[in-house]
């Protein structure tokens, strides 16, 4: 009906034209698959990952990276800012400082980025509010 498109239409252009999207990463992941012309990657400055030790495997996180972002030329991607509080979650007590290693390797390849704890910042737990 010519309601549903028109209202269809007026909504692709608000989106269009959107600043700031935020999005659960099943949502943001749906919106690349079926709405690439709008949301592509290419269109982001900055992609900021909340709980992004949960970007591994075949995580819709993982994918979104995997299918979107790594396919894109070095200069279209953006910036990624993947923040977490455990890195290395679901580790096994007999896991091998090299396991551990590789683990934090799979993180950082597919997030594109480098793992930088707060003391590398210069900052500490008893400094934050």
């Amino acid at each position: 009906n010519d309601v549903s498109i028109s209202r269809n239409q007026e909504t692709r252009s608000q989106l269009a034209n959107a600043q700031v999207l935020i999005a659960t990463h099943g949502a943001y992941f749906d919106l690349l698959q079926h709405y690439g012309d709008l949301f592509s990657l290419k269109r982001v400055k900055l992609l900021i990952i909340d709980e992004c030790h949960n970007c591994i495997k075949n995580s819709p996180y993982a994918s979104i990276m995997k299918q979107f972002y790594h396919t894109l030329d070095f200069e279209q991607r953006p910036r990624v800012l993947g923040l977490t509080a455990s890195p290395l979650i679901n580790i096994k007590k007999d896991c091998t400082d090299a396991e551990l290693g590789d683990r934090l390797n799979e993180l950082e390849c597919t997030l594109d980025a480098c793992v930088v704890p707060l003391c590398d910042l210069g900052l500490d737990m008893e400094s934050i509010p």
